[in-house]
């Protein structure tokens, strides 16, 4: 290929050479041939924007093996604050007419679930059952055609955000809904997955005082750093 990354979320949006900060090519610098290794196998090091106070379990998010390294945590300091609380996607509102909304979840549960796909004029949307990272694992979605029920991660691609381009929704954490008249509201937590590395989680660790191994060691669980010879330099 003659090139090395895309800039979009494929690569993290790298927005090239002019959008570098010194402290990141000096923090790539510094783990210059340190990996993380789980059993002396390289992990899955998945990260995410915002935890909202508890990362999720992988096999909750995806359909993925479980891993012993990529298990739910409590993301908080000792006083019980999450440590992504700089974040300002911490907690979060998203507000539709229900009209704007059923059009939505017919159009894109078609492309998330084909295999059983909403219909008819949105009734009721509603957290039938949660994760015990608080997390959505059952969505309850009441139209004129019948219910229906979407799990895990996926519902953030199906109730998506009214604005232009209808971007998922911030993450499966739906801490309320509230519906009035013909307006749905949901307030929720976080951005992203939630599997793996809390970016804002992380930044919060540091300015406490943690360093880089205390803080791999937290979100991946049980997980070694070591260094690497490669082509015997």
């Amino acid at each position: 290929m003659p090139f090395d990354v895309f800039p979009t979320i494929a690569d993290q949006v790298y927005g090239g050479v002019g959008a570098e900060k010194a402290t990141c090519n000096q923090a790539i610098l510094d783990c210059r041939d340190l990996v993380a290794v789980y059993k002396d196998s390289l992990i899955y090091a998945y990260y995410h924007s915002t935890c909202g106070g508890k990362t999720a379990n992988v096999e909750d998010v995806w359909d993925k093996v479980t891993q012993p390294y990529l298990r739910s945590i409590n993301d908080c300091d000792a006083g019980g604050a999450p440590f992504c609380r700089a974040s300002p996607n911490l907690t979060w509102e998203e507000t539709w007419r229900m009209t704007t909304l059923s059009d939505i979840i017919g159009r894109f549960s078609r492309e998330t679930f084909p295999q059983n796909p909403a219909s008819g004029k949105l009734t009721a949307l509603s957290v039938e059952s949660r994760f015990s990272c608080g997390r959505v694992q059952t969505l309850k979605i009441e139209t004129s055609s019948g219910t229906y029920r979407y799990g895990g991660d996926k519902i953030r691609f199906v109730v998506r955000r009214g604005a232009k381009g209808n971007s998922i929704l911030r993450s499966a954490v739906i801490t309320g809904v509230k519906q009035s008249g013909n307006t749905l509201r949901l307030s929720g937590r976080g951005y992203g997955h939630g599997v793996g590395m809390c970016q804002f989680g992380a930044i919060g660790r540091a300015l406490a005082g943690q360093g880089c191994e205390q803080i791999i060691k937290a979100y991946y669980p049980g997980v070694e750093i070591r260094g690497v010879v490669l082509d015997g330099h």
